[in-house]
Parts: C-alpha cells; structure tokens; sequence
C-alpha cells in the first residue's frame, strides 16, 4: 500500500496487563497543529521493519548449526503450536469453541483432527 503495511499488536492478559508494538516511522518525528497530528510514513515493508530482527535470528540459527549455542525451540514446542493451530483452524471453519486439555503434561484437544 502507498503507505505501508499496518503491523501494529495488541496483547491483553487477564489481570489488566498488557504489550503492544506500534508500527516504525520512517523518521521519529510527530507534528501537532491547529489540523491534528502528523506523522512521516511507516517503515514500509516487512524487511525493512524488521531487518535487525532477521539478522539476529540468522546469526543464532549459526551459532547452534555451528554448536556454539542451544535451540531455544523445542520439538515439545513446536508440538504445541501445530495443537494450537489445528484448534484455531478447526474453530474458523465449524464456528465453535475448541479446548485445549492437558493430559500426562501435553495439550491434547477436545474433538478428533479430520483426516
């Protein structure tokens, strides 16, 4: 888009907590007058927004190829976020409320995963 993409988060706990992330300007600059608030345009794409971040995950990917550092990702993990997308999946298409229940310490959801 002309004015680059919104990326903007929100993340609510529940006690009140919250975090947010708010898009990059271009320039750190805002400007208020008599016709309201202006801002320089967003970071416009996705690489340029977050290059630093791209290069940080590239150069610990090395350090563990490498063996100098861990993973600090699990296969328990990635386990954990399929059961967390299939549940989301399977709400969106059948409009329902799927469980998350925990059996011997691993998520197991409430309904059978089509074939």
């Amino acid at each position: 888009s002309a004015y680059g993409y919104d990326q903007r988060v929100e993340v609510f706990g529940t006690s009140g907590n919250s975090v947010s992330v708010a898009n990059v300007p271009a320039l750190p600059l805002e400007l208020r007058d008599a016709h309201g608030t202006h801002r320089p345009q967003h970071v416009h794409s996705f690489p340029q927004r977050f290059d630093d971040a791209f290069q940080a995950e590239l150069d610990y990917f090395i350090r563990c190829v490498n063996g100098a550092a861990a993973p600090k990702v699990t296969a328990r993990d990635a386990l954990l976020a399929t059961l967390v997308a299939q549940a989301a999946l399977h709400s969106a298409r059948h409009d329902t409320v799927v469980k998350l229940l925990r059996t011997d310490d691993l998520p197991t959801l409430d309904y059978a995963v089509p074939a």
